[in-house]
């Protein structure tokens, strides 16, 4: 098999290198605007998740508990991104916002009683449509009725057609990087090593035998 030449071993080394990088950096990009979106999220959701709480808070009688639902769709006005549901002691629901759908599991999980940990987001699809919720725990103000489960969701499917397009034109500006790039490299090589080539080409003249040399 014939060796290859030095300069497409350069080439092969430099633009694998390259490529290995751009598609580390393509990754961590994705990996990181992915992360921007999931945040933003959960600051939505855990925005309105204190609201539940502040307004299951207020009820300190079953009176108070009987106008909560309609508190808490006069608060989602406008949000139609937003989907809320509380349930109460034996997984009785006491409130889903209009149009709300709920993975069971989240639904029926029992959230930790310490509000300062926090459940990892769930996502699920419904009716073509993505969403990203959390189920936290809720105390009324009524002594001694046990903290409720409240659930917040929220649309991302604009997110999810958004990361579509972006890691499209992410990647194909990485492939077209990693082939400029090889060209580039071939390129840089050839000139880099057309020196060697000269003197080569000069040596072997001078170490020819005067028969072969040309008059």
């Amino acid at each position: 098999m014939r060796p290859r030449s030095i300069t497409f071993r350069l080439t092969l080394f430099f633009s694998t290198a390259s490529t290995a990088v751009l598609l580390v950096i393509g990754y961590l990009i994705g990996t990181l605007v992915e992360a921007h979106f999931e945040e933003l999220d959960l600051m939505e959701l855990n925005g309105k998740l204190e609201l539940v709480r502040h307004t299951l808070a207020k009820a300190r009688t079953p009176s108070d508990m009987a106008v909560v639902p309609q508190n808490l769709s006069d608060a989602l006005v406008g949000e139609p991104g937003l989907s809320v549901a509380v349930v109460g002691l034996d997984r009785q629901l006491l409130f889903k916002s209009s149009g709300a759908f709920f993975p069971a599991a989240l639904l029926e999980s029992r959230p930790h009683e310490d509000s300062s940990i926090r459940t990892r987001p769930v996502v699920w699809e419904q009716d073509g449509q993505s969403f990203r919720g959390i189920a936290e725990t809720a105390v009324t103000g009524i002594a001694g009725q046990p903290a409720a489960t409240v659930a917040v969701a929220v649309n991302i499917e604009h997110h999810r057609i958004f990361m579509e397009e972006f890691q499209k034109s992410l990647w194909f500006a990485i492939a077209a990087s990693i082939a400029l790039t090889v060209l580039l490299g071939w390129i840089a090589a050839r000139r880099g090593l057309a020196p060697v080539r000269r003197m080569r080409a000069t040596a072997s003249i001078c170490c020819s035998p005067p028969e072969s040399r040309v008059p």
